[in-house]
Parts: C-alpha cells; sequence; structure tokens
C-alpha cells in the first residue's frame, strides 16, 4: 500500500493546477488521459472534498505523477518490429490470424504504444508502432511474445504454434514513410509469393545498413 501521507503534499499541488497536468496532449495530438470528471476543481460538480478524494486515494497520485513526468516529454519513435515463429514453422493459418493481431494491439495499448499496422504471414509478423518514450524496446518485444505464446496455446488457435524466434529486428523510421510502411504490412501476403521471410529480413537490413552475420540469420 501507498504511504498516502507521502504523496499529500503532491496531490494537493497537482489539485492546485486545475488537474491541466492530466491533460497530456501526446505529440499526434491524441489526447492519453482526460481530467477524471470528479477530479477537476473546474467542473460546477466539484466540492472542497476534490483534494482529500486524491489524498485518499494515493495510487491514483502515483499514476497521475508518472503521467505528469512525460507531459512535456515530445517523441516521434517509430519502429518496424520483425520476428518470426521459431524455427519459421509456418504455423500461424490465416484464419487465426486476425485474433492474434487483435490481442497484439491490445498489449501496446497497454504500453502507450499507439499502433499503425500488425499484420504478418505464416511464419512472422510485422509491427509498425510508436513506441512510448518510459518503453524500452526490448522489454517491449519480450512482453508481447511472452504475452502472446501464451495466449496461443490457450486459445489453440494454431496447434503446430512451438514458440517465437529468441530474437528479433527493429527498425527506426520518420513520421514521412508512415504510410508506405502500413500499406507494406498490408501487402505481405502478396509480397510473399515470391519473397521468403529471409530474403525479405536481409533486404529489409541491407536498406537500413545493418551488418550481420548470416550464420545467425538461420
Amino acid at each position: 500500500m501507498v504511504d498516502k501521507l507521502k504523496y499529500k503534499d503532491v496531490a494537493e499541488k497537482i489539485t492546485a493546477l486545475h488537474f491541466e497536468v492530466i491533460r497530456g496532449i501526446h505529440h499526434e495530438k491524441r489526447i492519453i488521459q482526460k481530467s477524471p470528471k470528479d477530479l477537476n476543481i473546474n467542473n460546477p460538480e466539484c466540492n472542497s472534498g476534490c483534494k482529500q478524494k486524491v489524498v485518499e486515494n494515493p495510487e491514483r497520485v502515483e499514476s497521475l505523477i508518472n503521467l505528469y513526468q512525460f507531459m512535456s516529454t515530445y517523441t516521434q519513435i517509430i519502429y518496424q518490429i520483425v520476428f518470426s515463429t521459431k524455427n519459421w514453422a509456418k504455423c500461424l493459418k490465416s484464419n487465426n490470424r486476425n485474433e492474434l493481431f487483435k490481442y497484439m494491439s491490445g498489449i501496446l495499448k497497454n504500453k502507450g504504444c499507439h499502433l499503425y499496422q500488425i499484420g504478418g504471414v505464416s511464419d512472422h509478423i510485422h509491427i509498425v508502432t510508436h513506441v512510448h518514450p518510459s518503453t524500452a524496446l526490448s522489454d517491449l518485444v519480450k512482453d508481447i511474445k511472452l504475452a502472446s505464446s501464451k495466449f496461443i496455446k490457450s486459445k489453440k488457435i494454431f496447434p503446430a504454434f512451438t514458440g517465437w524466434q529468441d530474437g528479433y529486428a527493429a527498425f527506426t523510421y520518420s513520421i514521412d514513410s508512415i504510410d508506405n510502411l502500413i500499406k507494406y504490412v498490408q501487402n505481405q501476403e502478396t509480397h510473399h509469393r515470391k519473397v521468403t521471410y529471409i530474403e525479405e529480413l536481409k533486404e529489409l537490413l541491407k536498406q537500413q545498413k545493418v551488418e550481420y552475420d548470416e550464420k545467425y540469420l538461420f
């Protein structure tokens, strides 16, 4: 349990700022969290008990503090994340793929990321997403893999699935590239009628000027 007295002073300061800090506008002009109605002292329904409500809810104050810390942080961190199934098994059958993509999008949302596009084919996944500045990329990918593996196995949506590859590839892009990236991921099925996953990965590494040892791709 968080110490109530520890956050009393912070709660009072936040209240004095009319809770506008909670309105943290994301660089994409997306409201990531609005002030709760009963905690906005500009609201006619708010009374002198507003401050006390916050002091009595230190967990809420904790979350407000965390949000406030990033309110003046502006980033445009767009990644294309790519990883395959274990041993490139072609086990992600198309009929259940959208269920997996929906689950993964929920993970990204919970991590404060903004997903632009997710897609893939039977043996690998592409994720185009903004990554929240408080989130380490390696931790994000790890969480996606662990949670989705459990989800796949519990739901039995891909019977032949045994896990994801150990590593991953991730490339950064400018916001000007976002439309082309989205189309690229949307067209994965067509793209892979002529190109294998390894061939695609090599091309992406080449485009991004990433040096690699070919023996670690297999």
